[in-house]
């Protein structure tokens, strides 16, 4: 890690701490909102675009399998579900504990990220 990228984080850290001390904050930021949405859909894109199994073989149903028939690759699950994944009192599989946490560790660092730069220009 860099001193640009230690620094970076100790600003978005305070900036967490004091801009967004509640999760009802977090995940009721227009940013916050936006930037799941955009991950979920990156992640569906990425996932469509990956190559046919070989001749005789099929893949072996996992967490996106299982999300996308049950219909809950969305973000309002993924939002809906943020606050016990952080607090880790889910009750949610760990697998689609881990990718509803990674989602939604991505998405808050971009909107602080976001959020910092606004205050910077304000």
């Amino acid at each position: 890690m860099t001193d640009k990228q230690t620094q970076q984080d100790n600003e978005l850290a305070d900036l967490s701490r004091t801009e967004f001390d509640t999760f009802d904050k977090i995940i009721t930021d227009k940013y916050f909102i936006e930037f799941v949405g955009a991950n979920i859909a990156k992640l569906v894109n990425d996932r469509t675009k990956r190559e046919p199994a070989r001749y005789g073989y099929k893949y072996k149903r996992d967490w996106y399998d299982r999300m996308y028939s049950e219909g809950t690759l969305n973000s309002k699950y993924f939002i809906s579900n943020a606050e016990s994944v952080w607090t880790r009192n889910s009750s949610l599989s760990s697998q689609i504990r881990n990718v509803v946490q990674y989602i939604c560790n991505v998405s808050l660092r971009q909107m602080l990220l976001k959020t910092s730069n606004k205050l910077k220009i304000d």
